[in-house]
């Protein structure tokens, strides 16, 4: 019964691929809202506790939040760097891109690839607002 259910879910998966192949993008891509999402709340109970005097429950806490940002950041790294084989799944990228924070010399680099990618897919049209305008002071 196993094995046919293994074979089956094979199956499903190589389907999937072959309907869209930038399943892998997209799941990244949710694994990455995943991470997070699960930052905040250690961050939180971090300032929490170290309020309450809590100190080594609160350096726990915060080398918890620590590593999965580190582990969001790399996942990050590695949608920008993964190919897209779909508009679709260029178009999420993009997206992903422009809510992430890189160094000025990844994202001129990750730019020039969403530009060659765009390319190899035939994507007319302008590139998307990556950078966020700078903090207006007088605002």
């Amino acid at each position: 019964m196993a094995t046919r259910s293994k074979a089956k879910a094979a199956t499903n998966k190589t389907t999937t691929t072959e309907q869209n192949p930038d399943v892998a993008i997209i799941e990244m891509i949710k694994d990455l809202a995943e991470l997070w999402d699960s930052t905040l709340p250690l961050d939180v109970a971090a300032m929490k506790l170290r309020c309450a005097g809590k100190f080594s429950e609160a350096d726990e806490s915060r080398a918890r939040h620590d590593q999965l940002v580190y582990e969001a950041c790399e996942l990050e790294q590695r949608i920008a760097r993964t190919d897209a084989h779909t508009p679709e799944g260029h178009a999420a990228k993009c997206k992903m891109v422009a809510g992430a924070s890189f160094d000025p010399e990844d994202l001129i680099e990750i730019v020039w690839l969403l530009g060659y990618e765009a390319a190899r897919l035939g994507l007319d049209g302008a590139m998307p607002q990556l950078l966020q305008p700078a903090y207006d002071a007088a605002a």
